[in-house]
C-alpha cells in the first residue's frame, strides 16, 4: 500500500516559487504512487494551475478492480483487488480571521490486495512475496499432485493439511499437502506424485523477513 496526503493553505500574494513548489511536490507524489506512465491530463493541469497560484476544481477518481488468476497449473492466488484513489483541489478561501488564503489538497491512494483460500482459511497480502509466505506457512512441506481425480478428503491418504483442485487447463487434476510423509502403498493407491520442486520453493519463501510490513 502506498498513501500520500497533504492538505495546507498558503497568502494569496505569495510568492511565484512558493506555488512552484507546492505544484512540483504534488506531482512528485503522485508519481511516487502511481508511477511515472499514463498520467491524467487531469493531473497535470491542475499541477500547472497551482504553479500558478489559480483555482483547481475538485479532480476525484476512484478505481476498483479484481482480477482472477488464470493460470494453466497452479495458482499461486484466487483474487487479486487492486483500490486506487486520486483527489486534488485548489481554491480560494478565507482563514478564520477573514483573511484570503489559497487552500491545496490532495490524496493519492494505491493498494494491491492477494487473497488465497486454503481449506476455508483465507490468506490476505499485500507485498506479493510476503503473501506467498504466509501461504507456504498455511499448507503442509510436501506437495503431491493428484492425477486420476479431484482431491477430496476420502480420495487422498489421511493427514493431509490442505488439497485444492487445479483448473481444466493443468496437467495435473489439484494437489493435497502434508507435514508428513503418507505410506508408499496409499500413495500408489490414489495416483498421486510427489513435486520435487516444492520444498526448496516452500523453503525460499518461508524465509523471508517479515520485517518492515506485509
Amino acid at each position: 500500500m502506498i498513501e500520500k496526503s497533504f492538505e495546507k493553505s498558503y497568502a494569496i500574494d505569495s510568492t511565484q516559487s512558493v506555488f512552484t513548489r507546492v505544484a512540483n511536490r504534488m506531482l512528485k507524489e503522485y508519481k511516487a504512487v502511481f508511477g511515472e506512465s499514463c498520467i491524467p491530463n487531469e493531473i497535470m493541469q491542475a499541477h500547472d494551475l497551482i504553479k500558478e497560484g489559480k483555482e483547481v476544481e475538485e479532480y476525484y477518481d476512484d478505481y476498483t478492480h479484481e482480477m482472477l488468476e488464470r493460470h494453466s497449473g497452479v495458482k499461486m492466488y484466487d483474487k487479486c483487488t487492486i483500490t486506487q484513489e486520486t483527489r486534488v483541489v485548489a481554491l480560494y478561501d478565507s482563514d478564520e480571521y477573514g483573511e484570503p488564503i489559497y487552500y491545496v489538497s490532495w490524496y493519492f491512494y494505491d493498494n494491491i490486495l492477494y487473497e488465497k483460500s486454503i481449506n476455508g482459511k483465507k490468506v490476505f497480502g499485500n507485498d506479493f512475496q510476503k503473501f506467498l509466505k504466509r501461504v507456504y506457512e498455511t499448507k503442509g512441506k510436501y506437495r503431491f499432485f493428484c492425477t486420476h481425480r479431484p482431491p477430496t478428503a476420502g480420495c487422498i491418504p489421511k493427514g493431509w493439511v490442505s488439497y485444492e483442485t487445479y483448473s481444466e487447463k493443468s496437467i495435473n487434476v489439484g494437489e493435497v499437502t502434508y507435514n508428513e510423509m503418507p505410506p508408499a502403498n496409499e500413495i500408489e493407491k490414489w495416483g498421486l506424485v510427489y513435486d520435487f520442486n516444492y520444498e526448496r520453493e516452500r523453503r525460499y519463501y518461508i524465509e523471508i523477513d517479515e520485517g518492515g510490513g506485509q
